[in-house]
């Protein structure tokens, strides 16, 4: 998109960053024991409108991974992680769906300490991507 003779990326629109908040807030939302994490990173970027990877692989991940080995498998708390992690896959909004099929797939490949005990747990996309060659 050009605009007034100068370069915008299609990220860097008010839409885009709008939808980056509204998939950000779903982690405190969802999970209100990442509140204060969450407004600690955004007051450190300085910005609630950062794009969900970042946010995710600093907040979520630590999270997921924390819970993934200190958790009982059977726990209320990896089910919530489990069933929010489903929604994201199945969100008809490519921005959700990616946190899952992308960010979060990505971030398990490169963990097989908790990928192993989360794996029978995740949904068919974000597995396919995670078993792509």
């Amino acid at each position: 998109m050009r605009h007034r003779g100068t370069f915008t990326s299609w990220w860097d629109t008010p839409e885009w960053r709008a939808k980056n908040v509204e998939v950000n807030r779903l982690l405190p939302r969802e999970f209100p024991e990442l509140a204060d994490e969450y407004e600690r990173e955004v007051v450190s970027t300085g910005s609630e409108d950062d794009g969900p990877m970042v946010v995710y692989s600093l907040v979520f991940h630590p999270f997921l991974k924390h819970a993934v080995l200190t958790e009982p498998t059977d726990s209320p708390l990896l089910e919530r992680i489990f069933a929010f992690l489903k929604m994201l896959e199945d969100h008809p909004d490519s921005r959700y769906s990616e946190v899952a099929t992308v960010e979060v797939a990505e971030f398990l490949e490169h963990e097989p300490e908790i990928l192993k005990p989360a794996y029978s747990r995740l949904g068919p996309k974000v597995r396919a991507v995670i078993e792509e060659p």
